[in-house]
């Protein structure tokens, strides 16, 4: 399969070939053009863009790509989108219904011309529904090049679940957050807002030039309109020599590179095409190729390639054609097929209750009633209490306070080696602290008893105190000359 993504002056190839061993043999090209290849929502002209994914299959390393099936990723931009908050005591079978009439009076779209799905999201006790569309005219020019290439469309998929995919099992059931989504490019860098149920703004965020600064500009403008955000996923080329304390102190928000996450939470479809990789290729450019990967995987249904009229979850049941003499031949056929599978597995079942296996009888023995074992059972020991949080949900800041060069960096790889993945480091105020200290934000208390549990060959942890709730991260740990 090709994954296909076209943005304003960006094409990404990433074909994928599954192998007899169930993984996958890796093609791919990415290319930045001078030229705009969209332009107000729409291909701005068919000829060249036809010509610019001709140049993406045949130039592919480690070698041209003859698949025929494309699944594309395109700008939120090409999409009309909307999303419904369900009541939480309506059921599955009413949500269409009802998001149905929402989108006609909303959108203004002509269901039964315009190509659109949907995806629902369960985060919590609440339920998302995210509707997308796409227009007939746009529907019409990816059909030309399609044709003119001689290839067959048969996913479109917005980049906006391409991206959410590629962190949403990072995502907590109990808490909500808004994660700022950041592709760090040279040039083209953009950003998009999401939330614990998906994309929740209308468009893509540019970051023109410096993107620290064009990042910390624009999240004092989400601050003054009461938006916290909460946590930055960095990816893109450029994302790869960025330090994440630096940059987390920098524009002023945690921030959590993407390929951290990848390692953490995606390894089972990262391995999937890890075999084929190869120097030039780098997870962090093709990030959108491969959330769109994961997004088929986990949502087969999903197509963007549905109308009202034709086939899609939308549309309304067809009824049944009577097949006359032929449908008659098939139902005896059905039924004497079913007829004789039953009489086999009954005598197969039947043979083996008597069948003996050299001196051993399968049957088993019948036992007397008054004849009764004595299990001994052994006593009950009270389990201890397992923390209520997960090492890689804690965001851990280390402080170094004990003046020892390259300390913060020692702690952090015997916490790595725990299993905690979100760790920062940093000097203290001081190098003057002769005790480790613990600080520990009031709704993540339990991350205690990990960490006394983790560094007691270390260093003995008897209490914490209350860490501040606007603070980035969950621990502040100090080192301090205590600690061996």
């Amino acid at each position: 399969m090709v994954y296909l993504y076209l943005g304003e002056h960006t094409i990404k190839l990433l074909s994928l070939t599954k192998t007899l061993l169930g993984q996958y043999n890796l093609s791919h090209f990415a290319k930045t053009h001078p030229d705009s290849l969209l332009e107000a929502g729409q291909i701005k002209n068919v000829d060249l863009t036809t010509s610019v994914i001709k140049e993406a299959l045949t130039s592919a390393q480690p070698g041209p790509v003859n698949d025929k099936e494309v699944i594309l990723i395109l700008p939120q931009s090409m999409f009309v989108s909307a999303r419904y908050d369900i009541p939480q005591d309506m059921a599955e079978p009413a949500i269409l219904p009802f998001v149905k009439e929402k989108i006609k009076t909303d959108l203004k779209i002509d269901m039964d011309l315009d190509y659109y799905d949907y995806v629902i999201k369960h985060h919590g006790n609440e339920t998302t529904l995210f509707f997308y569309s796409f227009s007939q005219k746009n529907h019409d020019q990816i059909e030309e090049v399609m044709k003119l290439l001689q290839l067959r469309a048969v996913k479109i998929i917005p980049e906006t679940l391409a991206y959410f995919t590629l962190f949403e099992k990072t995502l907590r059931k109990e808490k909500k957050e808004k994660i700022l989504y950041v592709s760090y490019e040279k040039p083209g860098s953009f950003g998009y807002l999401f939330d614990s149920h998906g994309f929740s703004d209308k468009e893509a965020i540019p970051l023109a030039g410096d993107v620290k600064t064009a990042l910390k500009k624009k999240i004092e403008e989400y601050k003054k309109a009461e938006i916290k955000i909460n946590r930055l996923i960095l990816s893109g080329t450029e994302s790869a020599a960025v330090r994440q304390d630096l940059f987390t102190k920098d524009v002023g928000v945690w921030t959590n590179p993407l390929e951290k996450i990848i390692d953490n939470f995606y390894q089972e479809y990262l391995k999937l095409i890890a075999s084929n990789m190869n120097e030039s290729f780098s997870i962090l450019q093709y990030d959108v190729c491969f959330g769109a990967f994961i997004f088929v995987q986990e949502n087969k249904d999903f197509s963007l390639l549905k109308q009202a009229k034709g086939s899609g979850r939308f549309a309304l049941k067809l009824p049944s054609v009577n097949l006359g003499f032929l449908g008659k031949i098939l139902s005896l056929k059905t039924l004497g097929i079913f007829l004789v599978s039953f009489a086999i597995s009954f005598g197969i079942i039947f043979g083996l209750s008597y069948m003996k296996v050299g001196s051993f009888n399968l049957k088993l023995p019948t036992q007397k009633a008054s004849e009764t074992k004595k299990i001994a059972v052994a006593p009950t020991k009270t389990p201890t209490p397992t923390p209520a949080i997960a090492r890689e949900e804690i965001k851990i800041k280390i402080q170094n306070g004990s003046g020892t060069v390259g300390k913060a960096g020692e702690v952090k790889e015997i916490l790595l080696d725990a299993g905690y993945s979100d760790i920062i480091t940093e000097n203290a105020d001081s190098f003057d602290y002769t005790a480790s200290e613990v600080q520990i934000k009031k709704d993540k208390k339990d991350a205690f008893t990990l960490l006394k549990t983790d560094l007691a060959d270390y260093v003995t942890l008897t209490k914490s105190s209350v860490l501040d709730a606007e603070e980035n991260a969950d621990v502040v740990f100090i080192i301090g000359t205590d600690f061996e």
